[in-house]
C-alpha cells in the first residue's frame, strides 16, 4: 500500500515543482506527446503520420504508432514548410498511402517524379498529364469553354498579375485570349492562329480586342502578340489527337472523380511547361468547387490537391480562393514549399492568408532566417503566471502570483 500511495504523491510534488519553477500556464501553446495528442482526439481520427518515437511499451503494444490529424480537420487544409531534404516528400507520401486506401481521389503536383511511379494506376483510369509522356491524353482546351466567363477565367490563368508589370500587357493579352476561346479551338488551331497574326486580326475584326492590337501601333502590337506566343509555347507540347492516348478534360473528369491525376515535369520542360499545368490546377480547382456546390445527391469522392514544390507553379489566381473557400466544398488542400518567401514572391500580400489559413501546419527544418522567425511567431510563446510562496517576512495564508504574460 506504501508503494501504490508514493508514485501519484510523487507525481504530485513533481508537478507542484514545474508550477513553481515555470509558472501555470494562462495562454501558449501545449508541449505534448504524441499519447496525449491521440488521446485528446480518439474520437475523429483523420490522416496519421509515422511516430518513431516510441517507448518499449508502447511498440510492445502496437501504440501511438501513428500521430492522427482529427477527421473534422482535414479540410482545413495542410501545410508543411521546410528545406530540402527535410522530409516533405515522406509526410506527403504517408498521406498519398492513406488516401488510396479510402478510395478517395488525389491531383498530384509531382515536379520530382517521386509520386507518379509509386501511385500511378492505370487500371484505376489515372492521367498522366504530361506532354513529354506517352500516357498523356489529347487535351482540347476548346472543350474547357461552356460560356465566355468561363473564357475569361481561363485566360487570367494563363495571363497572371507579374510583380512590375505593366496592367496593360497583362489585361489585354488576357481579353484577346478569351475571345479566341470563345470559338472553342484546339490547341492545334490556337498555335496557327498565334502564328499568324493576320488570323486574329480577321477573327477579333469588329470586337474592341481589334483596337488593342492596331498595325498602327507597332510597339504596343508587338508586346501583346509576344505574350499571346508565350501560351503558344506551352500549348505546341500538347500531342495531336491522333497521337494521343485517349482523351481528357476537366469538365467530364469533375462529374465523375474516378481517376487520379499526376503532374510530373522536369528540370528541361518545367518553365515551358508552367502556364499550362498553372491553367490545369486552376480549373480543377474551379470544377471541384462548382460540381460540389451544385450537385450534393451525388456524393462525389473527396478530392486531394497535393500541391508539392507548389512555388515552381506561376501564380495560380484560383490557389487563394481556394485555400479560403475548399474548406466548405471538403477539397482539401497540401502546401508543400520550403520557405514563406516563395510564395510571397507569387502571391505579395495573399501569401499572408494562405500561410495562415491551413489548419494544420507542420513545420521542418529551415535555415531561411525569416521563415524561422516567422514559424516561432506563428508556434507562439508562453504567457505564464509566475507562482512563488510569501516571504517569511510577509505572512499570508497562500502563494503570491505574478503575472508576466501582459
Amino acid at each position: 500500500m506504501f508503494l501504490v500511495g508514493v508514485w501519484p504523491a510523487t507525481w504530485m510534488e513533481r508537478k507542484c515543482i514545474r508550477v513553481l519553477r515555470y509558472g501555470r500556464k494562462l495562454r501558449g501553446p501545449d508541449l505534448i506527446t504524441v499519447a496525449q495528442f491521440n488521446w485528446r482526439h480518439r474520437r475523429s481520427r483523420g490522416i496519421g503520420f509515422g511516430n518513431e518515437d516510441r517507448t518499449a511499451l508502447e511498440r510492445m503494444l502496437a501504440l501511438n504508432s501513428k500521430l492522427h490529424i482529427p477527421l473534422i480537420k482535414e479540410n482545413r487544409h495542410f501545410e508543411i514548410m521546410g528545406d530540402t531534404g527535410a522530409g516533405k516528400t515522406q509526410l506527403i507520401i504517408q498521406q498519398l498511402l492513406q488516401i488510396e486506401e479510402r478510395n478517395e481521389i488525389a491531383i498530384v503536383h509531382d515536379p520530382e517524379r517521386e509520386y507518379t511511379p509509386r501511385f500511378y494506376k492505370p487500371e484505376r483510369g489515372d492521367v498522366i498529364l504530361f506532354p513529354c509522356d506517352r500516357r498523356m491524353p489529347f487535351w482540347s482546351i476548346g472543350d474547357e469553354v461552356r460560356n465566355p466567363a468561363e473564357a475569361s477565367a481561363l485566360a487570367v490563368s494563363l495571363f497572371p498579375d507579374r510583380p512590375n508589370q505593366d496592367p496593360f500587357f497583362a489585361e489585354t493579352p488576357r481579353k484577346i485570349f478569351a475571345h479566341l476561346l470563345t470559338y472553342k479551338p484546339t490547341a492545334q488551331q490556337l498555335i496557327h492562329w498565334m502564328s499568324h497574326p493576320v488570323e486574329i486580326d480577321r477573327l477579333v475584326a469588329g470586337t474592341p480586342c481589334a483596337t488593342m492590337i492596331n498595325p498602327q501601333s507597332p510597339d504596343q502590337r508587338n508586346g501583346v502578340l509576344g505574350s499571346l506566343n508565350r501560351v503558344a509555347d506551352a500549348l505546341s507540347l500538347l500531342p495531336a489527337e491522333n497521337e494521343a492516348n485517349g482523351c481528357w478534360n476537366t469538365v467530364e473528369w469533375s462529374k465523375t472523380r474516378k481517376r487520379w491525376l499526376f503532374f510530373p515535369s522536369t528540370n528541361m520542360t518545367r518553365d515551358r511547361l508552367m502556364p499550362l499545368v498553372s491553367l490545369w490546377f486552376d480549373l480543377l480547382v474551379m470544377r471541384t468547387q462548382d460540381e460540389s456546390v451544385e450537385d450534393e445527391e451525388r456524393k462525389l469522392r473527396r478530392v486531394w490537391f497535393i500541391l508539392d514544390e507548389v512555388a515552381l507553379l506561376q501564380k495560380l489566381p484560383k490557389l487563394h480562393d481556394a485555400v479560403t473557400r475548399n474548406r466548405k466544398t471538403n477539397n482539401p488542400i497540401v502546401l508543400g514549399f520550403q520557405g514563406r518567401s516563395q510564395l510571397q514572391k507569387h502571391y505579395a500580400l495573399d501569401a499572408e492568408v494562405m500561410f495562415s489559413q491551413p489548419g494544420t501546419k507542420i513545420f521542418l527544418r529551415t535555415s531561411e532566417p525569416d521563415s524561422a522567425k516567422w514559424i516561432s511567431e506563428t508556434i507562439g510563446a508562453l504567457s505564464p503566471f509566475e507562482e512563488r510562496p510569501v516571504g517569511t517576512a510577509h505572512r499570508a495564508t497562500g502563494p503570491a502570483v505574478a503575472d508576466h504574460g501582459a
